[in-house]
This record gives structure tokens, sequence and C-alpha cells, in this order.
């Protein structure tokens, strides 16, 4: 006898899941044992009273009457503690490995769907980085299926775990379907759980499970991804079959799943977690030297070490400069790729032009990938076309309008644009959806400082240090925001302690803004003078910086400005950023 296929049985799965979300068993369990219990009593009480056994007989068939009366309700209500409520059809919440869901209201365009994050269901919970970028991977397929309009990953990514009915989940994100979906990793076996639902109907329209090695993790993207296709076609996409291209960048399921844990970490923008998004990067890079997306990672994490001050800047954009360019070299269609060349161009080359060409070459090959348009909407602040830099910003917020990182990017650059009530809005709205991410304590601590508001700039400094020990410049700012709020005493401990105990690099540019607020301005040029041998990031924004605002009719801080270029940014001559050879990235991967 042969085994039914998943699309034979996917009736029978989806009429038991129905059932167990409309309480029917739980109703029918309680409704039997509720009846045994009153024909117990019953039996006992009735003689006494003076029936005879046929009352006993009737009260039997009440109960059998009712009991398809109880299942009826169970079917059509539910018991809310407003009251009885109409059961929606797939309504919110999951069993076993599927999540079920349901809707309100029908989106915009009906061939538009959104990937939800998938779940981590295996036993260690240790693989949401594979759920995670199984999700993201579907997403950038089915994005380059013609005719489909995907919603954003961050967007769809930022619903996770929130206990909301994907009713408001659709309206938010304007879309028509959705899937969901779990992953659980059993030894050398990956099971992959997943469901479309329809916006409209809220009911499921496909779901399979699929159970296949690990090494197979790229077939289960293509066949998943053909699947919710061939089920779109027939009555959104048109008769014929759009293709489904499935181009991974790697043929090792070792190095691709050592890529996706890099991302995972790299997103936390933290330094233990950048620091381990580099073992990951360069594991991935190890297993397959040709795989180009590694190999960017590790510059963008590189970069952002040295961005974020963890690490002194020569040395994290020295390592991030050679990735780049070796990562363009295999890639260089890719939008990840451009986009780490134009970062190490922008902030450490001081190249404007070629970088703003990289950041539109980033933009041509995916014009929705969010750190390459946030990234460049700074560099069209320095470059002086803030109106520009706004129309970037504001694109990015548009594609992916939950995306706590680029949402927290416009608020840091609303601080170079003097646009505080803004950025402080944003920053909150980040913290309130995200109360993790930590880099809005930052955004908020800038905005009160350069607003004129010290006193409330300390808790969010305060706050900045604790989220994170090694963030140097948080006590830097923090020092600034205790000077500029008349306690100079302990702004100066604060100081000292960083002088004398800090672990890692210590940005002599966000000194030079402590030392300003300090009230010596000789030291805060000499500072700044030290910054620009460092050749500190931040210098490219130097010149909008509200901090430095005392400064800027100073010639010692007008040479520094000069000597980075970004006045002469129209003119300046295109040249290489550090020169790459692939022995190099080897001998730095072992």
């Amino acid at each position: 006898m042969s085994r039914p296929s998943p699309e034979e049985l996917r009736p029978i799965l989806q009429f038991l899941r129905e059932l167990a979300r409309r309480s029917v068993v739980r109703v029918t369990v309680a409704y039997l044992v509720g009846a045994w219990v009153l024909t117990q009593v019953a039996s006992v009480l009735l003689p006494v009273i003076g029936f005879g056994a046929d009352s006993l007989r009737v009260v039997l068939v009440l109960l059998a009457i009712g009991l398809p009366v109880a299942i009826g309700l169970a079917w059509y209500f539910d018991l809310t503690p407003e009251g009885l409520r109409l059961a929606n059809p797939a309504a919110s919440g999951s069993t076993g490995d599927v999540p079920n869901h349901g809707f309100a209201g029908p989106p915009a365009d009906d061939a538009s769907l959104a990937v939800m994050a998938f779940a981590d269901r295996s036993e260690a919970q240790d693989q949401d980085f594979l759920a995670h970028g199984l999700s993201e991977e579907l997403t950038n397929i089915l994005g380059r299926v013609g005719g489909l309009k995907i919603a954003p990953r961050t967007s769809a990514f930022a619903f996770k775990g929130r206990s909301m009915d994907v009713r408001e989940i659709g309206q938010r994100l304007n879309v028509a379907a959705v899937l969901d979906g779990s992953v659980r990793r059993s030894g050398d076996r990956l099971r992959i759980a997943v469901e479309l639902i329809d916006v409209a109907s809220g009911y499921c329209r496909w779901m399979n499970v699929y159970d296949r090695p690990s090494s197979d993790v790229f077939d289960l993207q293509e066949d998943i991804a053909r699947s919710i296709v061939g089920e779109l076609k027939s009555n959104l996409l048109g008769a014929a079959a759009p293709e489904v291209n499935v181009d991974p960048g790697t043929d090792d399921a070792d190095a691709y799943d050592s890529y996706l844990k890099g991302r995972h970490y790299w997103n936390s923008r933290y330094a233990v977690g950048l620091e381990r998004s580099i073992e990951c990067f360069g594991r991935a890079a190890e297993i397959d030297p040709g795989y180009a997306l590694p190999l960017s990672g590790l510059a963008d994490a590189y970069s952002l070490l040295a961005f974020y001050n963890f690490l002194p800047p020569r040395d994290g954009f020295a390592k991030a400069a050679q990735f780049a360019r070796r990562a363009h070299e295999l890639a260089p269609g890719l939008a990840e790729t451009n986009a780490s060349v134009a970062f190490v161009q922008h902030f450490f080359d001081w190249d404007f032009p070629a970088a703003e060409a990289s950041y539109r070459r980033a933009l041509e090959c995916d014009p929705g990938y969010g750190p390459a348009r946030f990234w460049y909407a700074f560099l069209l602040v320095a470059l002086g076309r803030p109106d520009e830099a706004l129309a970037e910003i504001d694109a990015a917020r548009a594609a992916e309008p939950f995306s706590a990182i680029i949402n927290g990017g416009a608020s840091y650059l609303d601080y170079f644009l003097g646009r505080h009530a803004a950025g402080i809005q944003a920053a909150t709205e980040v913290l309130r959806a995200d109360p993790n991410f930590g880099p809005a304590y930052m955004f908020l601590g800038f905005h009160e400082l350069a607003a004129g508001h010290p006193d409330e700039a300390v808790p969010y400094w305060r706050k900045a240090v604790e989220r994170e020990e090694r963030l140097v410049l948080a006590r830097l700012m923090l020092a600034c925001a205790l000077a500029r709020s008349g306690a100079d005493g302990e702004a100066a401990e604060v100081l000292q302690h960083v002088d004398n105990g800090a672990t890692g690099y210590v940005s002599s540019y966000f000194r030079a803004a402590t030392l300003l607020a300090l009230g010596r301005k000789d030291g805060a040029l000499e500072s700044l003078e030290r910054s620009l041998t460092e050749r500190n990031c931040f210098l490219v924004l130097a010149a909008a910086d509200p901090l430095l605002e005392e400064l800027r009719d100073e010639p010692r801080f007008r040479r520094v400005i000069a000597s980075v270029g970004v006045a002469r940014a129209g003119t300046a001559r295109l040249r290489p950023s550090v020169d790459l050879a692939s022995d190099d990235v080897q001998r730095m991967l072992r």
C-alpha cells in the first residue's frame, strides 16, 4: 500500500487543525465528562425523588441531542472575556509545527505576499538563525518573481513574537497572503513546515511539510518557492508560470549555514555579536573561498566595529577594505558587495565620488537593500545635499517601515540635519517596538544634547553604557552630557576613568566633544586633529555635527574639515581603496 502524498493528506490535516483551533475537541471532551457526571447523579437522585427508569432514559436522550448542538456552537462561536463571539476562520494562534492565522480587510494589491520569520521548533532552540535565514532567502527568491509583490524582510520580521491577529499584520503590510512556517533540525535531518494563508478568507490555501537531509536546504527553498508560485499563478499571476531562480552563491550547505549564523549575529550591532559574526563569516569563507557573501559579511562586520569605535579605524577598515574588494571581484552584481565597497570608500578612503557610484550600483542591483540606502543618505548629508538625503531615507523607511535599523538610522540622520523633534520621535518609536535595540538610546542621547537638554540626555547615555560596556564612545558622551548639565566634577571623573582604564579604542573625535563641553577648546581642537591622524570615520560628518558648533569658525577646525575633503568631493580624483590580494584574504582567514 502506497504512502499518501502531502497533497492527499492536506484536506484531512486542515480539517483536524481547524477542529483543534475552534475548540471543538475540548468542548466535546468537556461535554462528555459533564454528561457522564450528570448521568451518575441522575441515576442516584431520580429514584429517590420518585421518578422511574424512563426518566433516566429521557435524560440520556436529551444529553445525546445536546452533543451535536454543543459541537456546532463550538465550531461557530468562541467564548471570550467579552462574551460569545463568532469564530474567525483560521484565527491567530498555532498548533503543531505550522502557525495558523486570521485576516480582516482585503489589501490593496492582490498579487502580494509577506514571508514571516519562521519559528525555531528544534529541541535545543538553537536554530533561530536558520529559521530567519530560510525566511529571508525565500523573500529574496520570491522577490525576483515577475508580477509578485513581496513585503520587505525586516517589515515582516518585525511581527515575530507578537500576539497579533494576522488580519492586522496583513493590513499593515498591505499583502494578500502570508507565508508562515517553522524549522526543526534533528541531527542531519531538517523538517520545514510551511503554510500559505489567504488574507481575504483567512483560510489556508496551501501547506506542506518537508523532511529532508540538511544538505538539501537549497532544494527545499526552491521546492517551497515553486509550490507557492504554482498556487498563486492561476488566479493572481496569470496562466504562465513565472520562473523561480535559486542562486545561494554556494553549493556547500555548511558554508551557507555559517553565513546565515554570521548575518544573524551581525544584525545585533554590538561588539560581541559583530565578533561572533566574524567567526561565522570566516568559517563560511574557509569552507568555500569562492563564496562572495561571507566575504562581504566580513567587510561589513569590520566596518561596523570601526564605525562604532570598537576598533581603531585604521585596523578595522584596513581589513574591511580587503574583504570588500575580494567579495566584489567574486560577485560584482550583488547589492551586498557593492555596498561593502561603498562603506569603506565613504567612511575610510574619504573618496566620496567613488562611494556614491558604488552606492548607486548597489541600489541598481537591489533597490530594496536597506543598508545601502541609508548609508548613502549619510553620504548625501556630508556632501551638503540634505533634501536628497531625506528623500533617500524616506524611501528606505517606506520600503521597510518596521525596520529598527533603518528607523534608528533615520533618527541619527535627523541629528545631523537639526531635526531633533523628529529624531527623538523616531528613536522613541523604535524603542517602543523593540526595547532591545540599544543604539536607539544613543540616538536619543545625541538629540537631547543637541536640543539643549543635557539633563534629559544623561539617563540615555547611562543606559547606553549599561547595555554595552565596551562602547567607549558612550562613556565619552556621558561625560559630555554631564559637563553640559553642570556636573563638571563627575564629567571629569568619567573622562579620567576612560583615559586611564578603558579597554579598546578611545575615540579622539568623541573625546573632543567632551573636552569642548568642559570648556577646554584648545584641548578639543588638539583631540580633533588627532582623530584626523587616526582617520576617524565620524570626521566625514564633523561639519554637520551640532556638538561641534562652537568650533565652526576656528581655523584649525576648518583645516581638519578641508583635510577630510568633503568640500572638494565633487572634483576629487577617483582612487582605489586599499590594494587587495587574494592571498592576503586567505592569510587573514587562517
